[in-house]
């Protein structure tokens, strides 16, 4: 449960900077670009995808990336999260 009210309290916090524009460490705000690029740097692409691959879904959720670059904000992540399993469960 804490890992969950964590991942939803830091893709909430990237949404809003970006959706705000807000300044991030003296390097302006958080564009689309700057978002993939530090995602990219830190890893969290490839974390994701091997932890993905220890399930039956065949390919890793972009689940972070529509949540943070999305224009609507999601209630929860938990139900976009729910909804890209059932898609690639009924792709399967």
């Amino acid at each position: 449960m804490e890992d969950t009210a964590t991942a939803e309290i830091s893709r909430a916090q990237l949404w809003q900077w970006r959706r705000h524009r807000v300044p991030i460490g003296g390097g302006g705000p958080l564009t689309d670009e700057m978002y993939a690029k530090e995602r990219d740097r830190r890893g969290i692409r490839a974390a994701l995808a091997r932890r993905w691959r220890r399930t039956p879904v065949r390919r890793p959720p972009r689940l972070l990336d529509q949540l943070v670059l999305d224009d609507t904000f999601a209630e929860f992540l938990t139900v976009a999260g729910a909804s890209i399993l059932d898609r690639d469960a009924h792709a399967q």
